[in-house]
């Protein structure tokens, strides 16, 4: 995304759990689709306002499976209660994984005869 939609979209992010609201309420307010709201907000993230940049701006924009769950963390307390639940869905993710490769030679030798 261009530097113009990243900051539109930081401009319109809200700041602090308490003001959280939902992709489709931020893709209205922009006139976006959720899918592009979700590609910026994983930019301002990861790559920072200014990506090019030797030391970008990033927004610590959380994303909460409620809804509405999407806002700026502006405590340590609201950031890291963010880390903890991305890890704990990153290894729930990782052991679903592991379980579907040991499926593997079940599956692959599995007789189809009737």
């Amino acid at each position: 995304m261009s530097p113009a939609e990243l900051h539109a979209l930081n401009a319109v992010l809200p700041r602090g759990a308490r003001n959280a609201t939902s992709v489709p309420a931020l893709a209205r307010a922009l006139g976006w689709t959720d899918r592009q709201v979700r590609e910026a907000m994983e930019q301002l993230v990861c790559e920072g306002l200014q990506p090019q940049a030797k030391d970008p701006k990033r927004v610590p924009i959380v994303t909460r499976p409620t809804n509405p769950g999407v806002f700026v963390a502006v405590t340590p307390k609201e950031l890291e209660e963010a880390i903890e639940g991305l890890r704990g869905r990153g290894m729930a993710i990782l052991r679903r994984a592991r379980g579907l490769r040991l499926c593997r030679e079940q599956v692959a030798y599995t007789s189809t005869l009737f």
